[in-house]
């Protein structure tokens, strides 16, 4: 059932993504949204995209392609900063190993 906002945050995890526009993708409340995202998925909305967003992140900074700031700017600028960003992909590399 949630499949549709699982993709459409999967192509939009660099934009804004709010929770009114990713409920009407399932025709319900924002508050039955969060309802059933927490239910099914077993996280908030908000934690899903930003795990996906830095997800992104870690495998365009395995590329080697990428500045840590540009990657920060095309997935997570949506967080408080940058030192957040590196904390996060410096646990999750070390984490992942």
């Amino acid at each position: 059932r949630l499949s549709p906002v699982c993709s459409y945050i999967e192509n939009h995890y660099a934009d804004p993504l709010d929770a009114a526009v990713l409920a009407e993708l399932l025709h319900v409340s924002e508050s039955r949204f969060h309802h059933l995202f927490k239910e099914n998925m077993g996280i908030a909305p908000g934690q899903y995209i930003n795990k996906v967003r830095l997800h992104k992140a870690l495998l365009l900074l395995r590329t080697g392609k990428y500045p840590l700031s540009e990657v920060f700017l095309m997935t997570v600028k949506f967080l408080k900063s940058i030192d957040i960003f590196n904390e996060i992909v410096y646990y999750m590399a070390v984490n992942e190993k």
